[in-house]
């Protein structure tokens, strides 16, 4: 997401990327990402207004973004699966 939002004119800044790495990549961290909360509540979840997004910038960018296409793929089934609408 870094790449897209740099290509895009909007690059994160260091401190912002050290905060986000440290709440969300540090196993005693108790932070989690809110889709993630969804998803284990069996709750539906805005994959498109999100990773979708960001896949249509990337491709306007002529980006090669294969984590956030997983991510994408990984919503996009856990969305069929559970029968909500993509």
């Amino acid at each position: 997401c870094q790449s897209v939002a740099a290509a895009c004119g909007f690059a994160v800044s260091r401190r912002a990327d050290k905060l986000a790495k440290d709440a969300f990549l540090n196993p005693q961290s108790r932070f989690s990402a809110s889709m993630y909360k969804d998803m284990q509540a069996k709750r539906q979840i805005e994959a498109d207004a999100l990773f979708g997004e960001m896949l249509r910038q990337a491709n306007a960018q002529d980006l090669d973004v294969p984590l956030l296409t997983a991510a994408y793929s990984r919503a996009a089934v856990y969305l069929q699966q559970a029968n909500y609408a993509c």
